[in-house]
């Protein structure tokens, strides 16, 4: 039952951190709905990501659009080992037949090429699991990486 919008997310997560160890991904989350009063640097780098995603959508599907913080992108890039970084969400709506949307993206956000992007509709409780599921196998594909 997924009716709390905080506890909602705190699920989601949780699902996308246990499907990522089931599937032995590396990960760091910068998520805002996880942050606690000592990630300012994950807050900053949200930040970054953030404008980076608008600036990359908003240049359309070109592979070569130009973004303005190309730099801070570099950095984060280095930071955390890894030019690619899934953008996740989840969107339900309250109806006769409840539907939720599942989107995911991986981007190389050194180059600015989407990698991979899905979106699926399905029922809320019986498709965020395999939804996550799916996350993870996607990363590890898009990376080439496979487990140990």
């Amino acid at each position: 039952d997924f009716d709390d919008r905080d506890a909602d997310n705190s699920k989601f997560i949780a699902l996308l951190k246990k499907n990522a160890d089931l599937n032995k991904v590396k990960y760091d989350f910068i998520c805002s709905n996880a942050f606690t009063s000592t990630d300012v640097d994950k807050y900053n780098d949200n930040a970054i990501l953030n404008d980076w995603l608008f600036e990359r959508m908003n240049n359309g599907e070109d592979g070569d659009a130009i973004v303005l913080n190309t730099d801070e992108v570099k950095k984060l890039s280095e930071k955390y080992g890894t030019p690619y970084f899934v953008f996740t969400g989840i969107r339900a709506t309250k109806s006769d037949q409840s539907k939720t949307v599942y989107f995911f993206m991986v981007c190389n956000i050194v180059t600015g090429e989407i990698k991979l992007y899905d979106v699926h509709s399905d029922n809320y409780v019986n498709g965020v699991d395999s939804f996550t599921y799916l996350v993870s196998k996607s990363i590890l594909k898009v990376s080439g990486n496979t487990p140990k």
